[in-house]
């Protein structure tokens, strides 16, 4: 679901690409192509790559054995 802001960014101009009472309301209503209500840029502003919304984490294990 579109929860934050960083998620209703536009890619051209980095602002919030609606205002608040156009918020997305659906799931379906992020996949939907939009124009910015600041730069006036029309484009799938709610979509955005799994890297730049997850952080990747890597489990770091001790491979020696006391012995």
């Amino acid at each position: 679901m579109l929860c934050c802001d960083e998620r209703l960014e536009c890619w051209r101009c980095g602002k919030l690409a609606c205002d608040a009472e156009a918020r997305p309301v659906y799931y379906s209503d992020g996949s939907r192509q939009v124009r910015c209500a600041r730069c006036r840029a029309l484009d799938h502003h709610y979509v955005k790559p799994l890297d730049a919304l997850f952080t990747r984490v890597a489990k770091v294990t001790d491979h020696t054995h006391a012995g």
